[in-house]
Order: C-alpha cells, then structure tokens, then sequence
C-alpha cells in the first residue's frame, strides 16, 4: 500500500483533512499543539487506488526546535528506513500564504512527488482565479489543489489529482546569492557522494540555520562536518551570511509567489477577529471575559446536565426496583444491588457533565477563542518561567492529563517542558469531576444554588491551578528556567464552534468513561461488595474495644438490623483492611471507609464514587440520594461521619493527589525516567496528605 504523508504548519487544518480523507475522528483544535503524534489511516481514490494516509505533527521548517517537529523531520528524512513516503501533501493556509509557503520550499528539497493543498480558501481577501492556481502550479511545478476542510469541498478534486506516477518538482525553488549558491551546491554534491539522505535539504539546512547545526552537524561523518564548516568559513570570507541569505531567500520566493496570485497580505480595514481581539486580549477586559466564560461552563454542567442525570437516576431506581421485586433474596440479589447497581449507578449518573464538559471545551477550541486564553495566561505564567504556550498543555489536562503531558512536545525549552510535565497533573482533570460534584452536594445539598455550585467547583479548579503555579515558581528556581524572552502564539481567526466536531468529542468522552465503568469500576465495585459482605458472622467478643455499640450491649440479640448489618461490615474483610490502615489516615478525618475509598480510587480517581455507592447505599436503595445517605451517615460512636472539615479534607487530597497510573506511565514515557515519575508520584501523595490533614486539623 502506498503511503502519503500530511505535512504543514499548526493550524493549517491538516487534521481536519485527514478526517475529511479518511472519516477517522482525529482530534481538531486551532491552536498549536494538537497533533502531537503520528496518526494513520486509510482512503482511496475515485479509481479504487487504497492509500494509507499519515497525519504529521505540525512544524514550522525542518529544522526542529521542538520534539514534535522532530517527530515529522525524521519521518520525513526517513533516517531509519521505516517511512517510506510514496507522496507528500503540504498544506498551507490561504489567508496566511507568504507565512506558510516557506514550509514548502523546504519540503521541495525532499525530492518526494507533492501536491500542495491550498486549505481555507474562502477566508481569502481576494479571489483566486484558477488560471491563477495554473499558473502557481506551472511555476513550482507541482500539483496545486484549492479546498475548505472543513466544508469538505475540493476533496473529490484531491483524490483525482492523486495520479500515479506524480511529478517530483524539478529544482530548488529559491536561490542564494551567486557566490553562495555555488558553495551551496558544491556541499550539495559532497552530500551525495557520500550517501547522505535527502541531501538537498540537509545541505540547506547545514548552510542555512545555526540551529540544525548545533543540533545535526555533529551526527554526520567527520569528512562531511569539515566540508561542511569549510563552506561556511569559505561564504564569511565573502562577508555574507549564509543563515541570512537562506532565511531572506525563502522569504523573496514567497513573497513572490503571493504577488503571482494578486493576493494582498495587508489591509487598512480591520477585520472582524481585529475588532473583537481589541477587546478579548486587553489585559482587563480579556482577563475578566476568560473567568466568565469559565463561570459559564461550570454554570452549564450543573443546569443542562441535571435533566439526563435525573433520567439516569430513574433508570437505576427503577432497576432497583426490578432486581428487588424479581429476584429472591441471598447472595445473588445482593450483589446485583449493592454491587453491580450501587456501584455502576453511583458513578453513570456524572455522565451526562463528562460529555458537557468535553462539548464545551469542543465549542471554545474549534471557536479561536482557547488561543487567545493562552495569551492572556503568558504574563501570569512568565512569573513562574513558563510562556503561554505552556497553558496549552495545561489546559488540556483539565480533559485529562495524559494527552496534555504529551502536548508538552511543542515546548522548545527542555527545562519548561518537564516543569510543564511536573505541574500538569495538577488541573483538575475530568476524572475528578464525579468526586467533586458528589462531595459539593455533601457539603451544600439542596441549600446552594445553581450559580454557587458553580463558583465553588470554579473555587476548587482554581485551588489546583493556583498551587501548580506556586509549585512551578518554586521549582523553577532550583531547575534555573528563566523566563522566554519571546513568546509567539498562532492566533487564528474567529469562527463558528464546529458542533459537529464538539459532539463527537463529548460523545466520545462519555464512551471512555462508560468503557472505564463497565471494566475498572464494575470489577472494583464486586471486589469491594465481596469484601465487605464475607465473612458474615458478627463476633461480639473481636469487636474493637472503641466501639460505643459493642460496650454497650452483652448480646448480639440486642442489636437493630442497622447496628447488625454496621457491626458485620467492620468485621468484614474490608473492615479489617480498612481498620488497619485507618490509623494512617485519621489525622485527615477518615473512618476505614473513606479511607478504602481513597486507595480504591488511585487506579481511577472516579472509583471513590462508586465505593462510596457500595458501602453507603443499603440494599441498593436509593441509588439515585448517595449524597444524602452520604449526609445522614455516621461513625460507631454516632457522631457526622462527613463532617464540613472531613468533606472539605477530602475535597483537598483529590485536587492534588496523582491516583492515576497511566498518567504516571506517559511520564516516564515523555521524560524517560522512572526516577521522575516515581518522584513526581510520590511527592504530589504526601503534598495531597499534607493539605488535607491541615484543612482538616483547621476546620474541625
């Protein structure tokens, strides 16, 4: 099969072709950063030719700065010889041309047949005609196609232009000055002879950028580094600069080009995005636009979510009435009701918030608007050392904190990289919201309102940011980052909310965590309903001696069902597990119960929920009022279980605990240390422990 490989910069709309091609559900985002990863799949062309089609990270040249621009150099460079590429198709943004087309000069220099994509054509100020695009395309000497991706209009024309065999361009599209241009080829024929890969492009890029020198020179063979530093000395003696006259060369070329198609890159006319950019980036108004709208989106979850919850909580009411009427009593219907329902249902009734929450952040991403926050952020993040381009990862990982530590790839500063890595995990991600949501309606019930809900589930993603930023600033210090001295940010332009693409996401959201409910949880909630029913005798003479009922009584005759049933669950295996590791966490106000929820949880943080489910709902009743049972619960003693200072202790280790394993795995994968992983693991548990045995010793 042969491969075509989707290569240009970030935002240029690469991934929205690769959906468009392929009806993959690659993940779309106008800001860089999005693609941090080779992403495959297939098509085929109106003849019945099958391609397989490769999404590349974004880049800006092919002289890496970043790892994801690594990414795309070597498999372009085919260092390896795992990526054979049969076609290249650049693709560049049309209301940006003389910014983008440099790209293609370098990706010319492969000597692979290209066709380039002309995306976003209708932002143009102009019109293009098509004997213009003719024209375009007679001077490079390649195929040049016009679509929206978006629309999905000049697919079918793509696939068509996809002919065999396809037209490698002839030459390089720009030349040094004469003297330069001589020595360019001389190193180019060096190149050659010695067997080097692509070798036109490596020798531009040798000559042309002091970067791909300081990283590349070095891996070439030693003849080929002296060739290569003789040329530049040879261009100094001359009094020019190689590194200037390669930059000022691709610049010309497209500018050049630009001028071909009677495109005007500048206007005096402000444009919608100008307009509204006057105000959504001033440092107030834009700061006080960016809380609101995070305002909003927690408004939402609360108001537009409580419909499906109260039909998921019908639904498992009403299978709990089923099961009970239905099925005898023993065993298996307890396992039905206090497992598998109280378990399932504590957890399924978030849902509907986790698939509103990753719409929302669908809407505000295919919006423009998530670039601008990172803009507003860089001068609150350049306190700390970080840029703005770090708020990208971090705002990812309030999604979830794997694909945001993976994003961390568009960083070029090492030491902000692993900084960005170390603190990711400290914005909430969506694996916390059914903890959160659960122990606000513990503390408040019904006595808050929607709009208090809301500005206290924004206080508590707030705490989390706040403390990484304290924690970035003091880390920083002993990893000596220094702030960046310069910040660019792609800023695209304002544009509908693609409903389409935000749906999928959140649908696809909810089917994860469904998947997780009907695998981790679904097995956690039968372990924990196993361990907390056997053994099922109730030993009068083993009872701790704490306890206030077994003091008080000298015959198990004596007790209500609800002593019996509480007395037998702490002489359960899980009461015993849970009583002894209590010790270690009462200075936080945790009973054995919270505290086999908090261990359960740290292979998913969502699991505290369903634990909760099945160790504070009785007989599967009132599946849908865990929080209130929740409320009314109480220790051996009978004092409030969850007190204000207990909720709130809770509320605190989740915000800053890492019970997540695959996040500590994609650490270890993204720095290549167990060593940070491990640390990173266990420093953000003792901190978690930490400030919530304060908030707890505090309040009570």
């Amino acid at each position: 099969m042969e491969n075509v490989a989707l290569v240009g910069l970030p935002n240029s709309g690469k991934t929205t072709l690769f959906n468009a091609l392929t009806g993959e559900q690659g993940k779309v985002g106008n800001y860089a950063g999005m693609t941090v990863a080779v992403k495959k799949g297939n098509f085929r062309t109106p003849h019945g030719r099958e391609l397989e089609l490769v999404d590349l990270p974004g880049c800006y040249s092919l002289s890496p700065r970043s790892k994801d621009e690594r990414v795309t150099y070597d498999y372009l460079v085919n260092e390896s010889g795992n990526s054979q590429i049969d076609l290249l198709l650049c693709v560049v943004d049309s209301s940006d041309l003389q910014r983008q087309l440099p790209l293609l000069s370098d990706i010319m220099a492969l000597e692979i047949p290209c066709i380039l994509i002309l995306n976003k054509v209708d932002l143009l100020e102009n019109s293009i005609q098509k004997t213009d695009i003719q024209g375009l395309s007679d001077r490079l000497g390649i195929p040049v196609i016009p679509i929206n991706a978006l629309k999905k209009s000049g697919i079918l024309e793509l696939k068509q232009a996809i002919r065999h065999p396809l037209p490698v361009a002839p030459n390089r599209p720009w030349r040094f000055s004469e003297v330069a241009q001589g020595q360019l080829q001389h190193l180019e024929q060096a190149f050659i002879k010695a067997g080097v890969k692509a070798p036109k492009l490596k020798s531009q890029l040798i000559l042309g950028s002091r970067h791909y020198r300081e990283m590349f020179l070095e891996d070439f063979p030693a003849d080929i580094q002296k060739e290569a530093q003789d040329t530049i000395d040879q261009i100094k003696s001359e009094g020019l600069s190689a590194h200037d006259e390669w930059f000022q060369a691709r610049q010309n070329w497209s500018a050049d080009l630009v001028k071909h198609l009677k495109l005007s890159q500048a206007t005096n006319k402000l444009s919608l995005t100008d307009k509204l950019d006057r105000w959504l980036l001033h440092p107030i108004v834009g700061s006080i636009t960016l809380l609101a709208a995070m305002f909003i989106l927690f408004f939402s979850l609360f108001t537009l979510a409580s419909y499906p919850m109260g039909w998921i909580e019908s639904l498992f009411g009403w299978l709990t009435q089923m099961v009970a009427t239905f099925i005898p009593d023993g065993d298996m219907k307890d396992l039905l009701l206090d497992g598998v329902i109280a378990g399932i249902g504590g957890v399924l009734v978030f849902l509907p918030q986790i698939i509103l929450l990753f719409i929302l952040i669908g809407l505000f991403e295919t919006s423009g608007y998530l670039a601008r926050a990172a803009y507003l952020m860089d001068r609150m993040m350049g306190l700390v050392g970080l840029s703005g381009k770090s708020f990208v990862p971090l705002l990812s990982s309030y999604a979830c904190a794997i694909p945001g530590i993976m994003a961390t790839r568009t960083l070029t500063r090492a030491k902000e990289r692993l900084l960005t890595i170390l603190i990711a995990p400290w914005m909430s991600c969506s694996a916390r919201l059914p903890v959160y949501i659960l122990m606000i309606a513990v503390l408040w019930g019904d006595s808050a309102s929607t709009a208090e809900k809301a500005w206290i589930m924004l206080s508590l993603y707030l705490i989390g940011t706040i403390t990484a930023f304290v924690g970035a600033a003091i880390l920083r210090k002993g990893m000596k980052l220094t702030r960046s001295k310069a910040f660019f940010l792609e800023l695209p332009r304002y544009q509908a909310p693609d409903w389409r693409f935000s749906l999928r996401q959140g649908v696809q959201a909810g089917l994860n965590f469904v998947k997780a409910a009907g695998t981790i949880i679904l097995s956690i909630s039968i372990i924990i309903w196993f361990l907390q029913t056997y053994p099922k005798e109730v030993n009068l003479a083993k009872l701790n001696q704490d306890s206030v009922v077994a003091s008080s009584i000298e015959s198990l005759d004596e007790l209500s069902p609800e002593q019996l049933s509480a007395l037998q669950v702490e002489q359960s295996w899980l009461g015993r597990a849970g009583r002894f590791v209590e010790p270690v966490f009462e200075p936080l106000g945790y009973d054995w119960r919270i505290t086999t929820a908090v261990l359960c949880s740290f292979s998913a943080r969502e699991v505290f929920a369903s634990v909760m489910g099945v160790l504070f709902q009785e007989n599967g009743e009132d599946v849908e009022n865990l929080s209130k049972r929740m409320q009314q619960a109480t220790r051996l003693d009978g004092s409030q279980l969850f007190t204000k200072a207990t909720s709130w202790s809770i509320l605190i280790f989740y915000i800053y605990a890492l019970q997540c394993f695959p996040t500590t795995v994609t650490v270890r994968k993204e720095t290549n240390s167990w060593k940070i992983a491990a640390a990173q693991l266990v420093g953000m548990s003792i901190f978690a422990y930490v400030a919530a045995m304060l908030v707890y010793q505090i309040l009570s």
